[in-house]
This record gives structure tokens, C-alpha cells and sequence, in this order.
């Protein structure tokens, strides 16, 4: 419904057989994952040539700064762009639930996935004047 018609799920009149709390909570969850992001799946849904994905905050642009592969199935490379920099990583599922937090040194540095079920995971990486965020699609 929020991907076809680009409307909150909260305007749904149908009224499923699991409950209304269930119901509820699922549509809270499109809201945040879904609605409030509405124009990153929209540009996935119709940017054939992206590879990865990628939301940048702070300074460092994609050029300085990549995750991959992305999507992955076991793990992912962090390049960073300074290597004599040190870099603070939290991985956090979408309910913002922090999973592990590593520190990252160097200019590549890999980081394994295997141990977490699939779905879509927030990469946040800080340095002391930068920081870059990706969404992580483990399939």
C-alpha cells in the first residue's frame, strides 16, 4: 500500500484478522522503514544501475567512503578514507537496537555479518569530525 499508493500506512481503513494491536504495530513498522523513507525506496525501485546502498550524513562524501558488497550474504568491506584515522562502527538493526559496536583502523577492514538473519541493518561509522551511515541489505 505505502510503496503503490505513497500514502501512510495509518490511512488503511481494512481492518485485518490478527488483532488490532498487531495490526497497529505492523503499520508503525511500515511508517518508520517505509513511509518516513519513502523517496530511498522509491529511487531503489527504479535506479537500475545502483549497486550498493548508501545514505551519507556529515562530510565525507561516497567517494571517500564505501561499504560492499552491498547487498551481501556473509560480509562486508568498510574502506575507509584515512587510514591514520581511527573510526568508531555501530551496527544497529532498524528498530535501533545497537548489535555490536567495533573500532576501524586502517583503510579496509571487513566486517562479518554471518552470525545475524537476513534483512536490512544501519552501518554508522564516526570519526572525531565525520560520519557516514549505510543501510546494509543481508539476503
Amino acid at each position: 500500500y505505502t510503496l503503490i499508493f505513497h500514502r501512510s500506512p495509518h490511512l488503511i481503513t481494512y481492518q485485518p484478522e490478527i488483532g488490532i494491536a498487531q495490526a497497529l504495530t505492523i503499520r508503525e513498522a511500515v511508517q518508520r522503514v517505509v513511509f518516513d523513507t519513502l523517496r530511498f525506496w522509491l529511487r531503489q525501485m527504479t535506479d537500475t544501475t545502483q549497486v550498493g546502498i548508501h545514505d551519507t550524513h556529515g562530510s565525507i562524501s561516497n567517494s571517500q567512503f564505501s561499504v560492499y558488497p552491498n547487498p551481501t550474504t556473509d560480509q562486508v568491506t568498510v574502506l575507509l578514507p584515512l587510514s591514520s584515522v581511527r573510526y568508531d562502527a555501530v551496527l544497529s538493526d532498524m528498530k535501533g537496537r545497537k548489535l555490536r559496536a567495533v573500532t576501524l583502523s586502517g583503510s579496509q577492514n571487513t566486517l562479518s555479518l554471518s552470525d545475524l538473519p537476513k534483512g536490512v541493518y544501519l552501518l554508522t561509522v564516526i570519526s572525531p569530525t565525520n560520519h557516514f551511515s549505510t543501510r546494509i541489505l543481508k539476503q
